[in-house]
Protein backbone atom coordinates (compact mmCIF):
# COMPACT_ATOMS: atom_id res chain seq x y z
CA UNK A 1 0.00 0.00 0.00
CA UNK A 2 1.34 3.40 -0.92
CA UNK A 3 0.08 6.70 0.41
CA UNK A 4 1.28 10.02 -0.90
CA UNK A 5 0.32 13.64 -0.43
CA UNK A 6 0.23 15.83 -3.51
CA UNK A 7 -0.34 19.56 -3.81
CA UNK A 8 -1.75 21.04 -6.98
CA UNK A 9 0.44 24.05 -7.77
CA UNK A 10 -2.33 25.76 -9.76
CA UNK A 11 -4.49 25.92 -6.63
CA UNK A 12 -4.08 25.49 -2.90
CA UNK A 13 -5.81 22.10 -3.08
CA UNK A 14 -3.95 19.27 -1.35
CA UNK A 15 -4.83 15.67 -2.16
CA UNK A 16 -4.17 12.34 -0.46
CA UNK A 17 -3.54 9.38 -2.73
CA UNK A 18 -3.92 5.74 -1.78
CA UNK A 19 -2.75 3.07 -4.21
CA UNK A 20 -3.69 -0.44 -3.21
CA UNK A 21 -3.17 -3.83 -4.85
CA UNK A 22 -4.20 -7.07 -3.20
CA UNK A 23 -4.19 -10.52 -4.81
CA UNK A 24 -5.24 -13.23 -2.33
CA UNK A 25 -5.04 -16.92 -3.27
CA UNK A 26 -8.22 -18.97 -3.56
CA UNK A 27 -7.51 -20.62 -0.19
CA UNK A 28 -7.89 -17.22 1.54
CA UNK A 29 -11.40 -15.98 2.51
CA UNK A 30 -10.49 -12.59 1.00
CA UNK A 31 -10.49 -14.25 -2.42
CA UNK A 32 -14.25 -14.84 -2.08
CA UNK A 33 -15.23 -11.38 -0.92
CA UNK A 34 -13.24 -9.83 -3.74
CA UNK A 35 -15.08 -12.14 -6.13
CA UNK A 36 -18.39 -11.06 -4.59
CA UNK A 37 -17.48 -7.40 -5.07
CA UNK A 38 -16.56 -8.09 -8.70
CA UNK A 39 -19.94 -9.79 -9.18
CA UNK A 40 -21.60 -6.72 -7.69
CA UNK A 41 -19.90 -4.68 -10.39
CA UNK A 42 -21.35 -6.87 -13.10
CA UNK A 43 -24.86 -7.00 -11.64
CA UNK A 44 -25.22 -3.42 -10.34
CA UNK A 45 -22.62 -1.41 -12.22
CA UNK A 46 -20.64 -0.65 -9.06
CA UNK A 47 -16.88 -0.90 -9.46
CA UNK A 48 -14.69 -2.89 -7.12
CA UNK A 49 -12.96 0.32 -6.03
CA UNK A 50 -16.32 2.00 -5.28
CA UNK A 51 -17.48 -1.01 -3.22
CA UNK A 52 -14.33 -1.09 -1.10
CA UNK A 53 -14.29 2.67 -0.57
CA UNK A 54 -18.00 2.70 0.28
CA UNK A 55 -17.57 -0.01 2.92
CA UNK A 56 -14.53 1.65 4.52
CA UNK A 57 -15.87 5.19 4.23
CA UNK A 58 -19.14 4.51 6.02
CA UNK A 59 -17.25 3.66 9.20
CA UNK A 60 -14.10 5.78 9.04
CA UNK A 61 -15.32 9.03 7.39
CA UNK A 62 -17.22 10.47 10.39
CA UNK A 63 -14.33 9.62 12.73
CA UNK A 64 -11.76 11.23 10.43
CA UNK A 65 -13.88 14.33 9.86
CA UNK A 66 -14.52 14.71 13.58
CA UNK A 67 -10.80 14.43 14.36
CA UNK A 68 -9.97 16.95 11.63
CA UNK A 69 -12.04 19.67 13.34
CA UNK A 70 -12.82 21.03 9.87
CA UNK A 71 -16.58 20.37 9.81
CA UNK A 72 -19.52 21.98 11.55
CA UNK A 73 -21.36 20.05 14.24
CA UNK A 74 -24.46 19.98 12.00
CA UNK A 75 -22.43 18.36 9.23
CA UNK A 76 -20.83 15.84 11.61
CA UNK A 77 -24.22 14.98 13.11
CA UNK A 78 -25.70 14.36 9.69
CA UNK A 79 -22.64 12.36 8.62
CA UNK A 80 -22.82 10.31 11.85
CA UNK A 81 -26.49 9.35 11.43
CA UNK A 82 -26.04 8.60 7.74
CA UNK A 83 -23.17 6.25 8.59
CA UNK A 84 -25.18 4.57 11.35
CA UNK A 85 -28.02 3.98 8.88
CA UNK A 86 -25.63 2.48 6.32
CA UNK A 87 -23.94 0.31 8.95
CA UNK A 88 -27.37 -0.91 10.07
CA UNK A 89 -28.15 -1.81 6.45
CA UNK A 90 -24.87 -3.76 6.29
CA UNK A 91 -25.79 -5.52 9.53
CA UNK A 92 -29.20 -6.47 8.10
CA UNK A 93 -27.61 -7.85 4.94
CA UNK A 94 -25.13 -9.86 7.01
CA UNK A 95 -27.90 -11.19 9.23
CA UNK A 96 -30.25 -12.05 6.35
CA UNK A 97 -27.49 -13.67 4.30
CA UNK A 98 -25.39 -15.50 6.89
CA UNK A 99 -27.09 -15.42 10.28
CA UNK A 100 -30.38 -16.87 9.07
CA UNK A 101 -28.72 -19.50 6.87
CA UNK A 102 -26.79 -20.75 9.93
CA UNK A 103 -29.88 -20.57 12.18
CA UNK A 104 -28.01 -18.28 14.57
CA UNK A 105 -29.68 -16.39 17.38
CA UNK A 106 -30.07 -12.76 16.41
CA UNK A 107 -27.99 -10.30 18.47
CA UNK A 108 -30.10 -8.00 20.62
CA UNK A 109 -27.90 -4.88 20.72
CA UNK A 110 -27.86 -2.82 17.57
CA UNK A 111 -27.31 0.83 16.82
CA UNK A 112 -31.04 1.13 16.21
CA UNK A 113 -31.84 0.00 19.77
CA UNK A 114 -29.24 2.47 21.02
CA UNK A 115 -31.18 5.27 19.28
CA UNK A 116 -34.31 4.37 21.22
CA UNK A 117 -32.50 4.94 24.52
CA UNK A 118 -30.60 8.05 23.42
CA UNK A 119 -31.67 11.56 24.33
CA UNK A 120 -29.45 13.02 21.61
CA UNK A 121 -30.46 14.08 18.12
CA UNK A 122 -33.10 12.07 16.35
CA UNK A 123 -31.69 9.68 13.76
CA UNK A 124 -32.74 9.83 10.12
CA UNK A 125 -35.11 7.25 8.77
CA UNK A 126 -33.44 4.02 7.76
CA UNK A 127 -34.98 3.99 4.31
CA UNK A 128 -32.78 4.77 1.35
CA UNK A 129 -33.69 8.46 1.24
CA UNK A 130 -30.34 9.94 2.07
CA UNK A 131 -29.83 13.63 2.74
CA UNK A 132 -26.09 13.12 2.72
CA UNK A 133 -24.67 11.93 -0.57
CA UNK A 134 -21.30 11.34 -2.10
CA UNK A 135 -19.94 13.16 -5.10
CA UNK A 136 -17.94 11.57 -7.92
CA UNK A 137 -14.78 11.47 -5.81
CA UNK A 138 -16.72 9.82 -2.98
CA UNK A 139 -16.63 12.78 -0.59
CA UNK A 140 -19.70 13.45 1.54
CA UNK A 141 -21.54 16.61 0.70
CA UNK A 142 -24.71 18.20 1.98
CA UNK A 143 -26.31 21.60 2.32
CA UNK A 144 -25.59 21.38 6.07
CA UNK A 145 -21.91 20.45 5.68
CA UNK A 146 -19.87 23.57 6.05
CA UNK A 147 -16.11 23.44 6.01
CA UNK A 148 -14.80 25.23 9.12
CA UNK A 149 -11.64 27.29 8.57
Amino acid sequence: MEQTTQQNLASSEIREQLIFTYKPNNNNPDYYWIGLLKERKRSRGITLKQSILEAARVFWMPIACCKSQQYSSDCLTEMFWESIAKLNAQQELLWNTVGKSLNLERPTTTAETQWASSNNNNPPSLNNESKLTTNKSGSFHSKKCIFVH
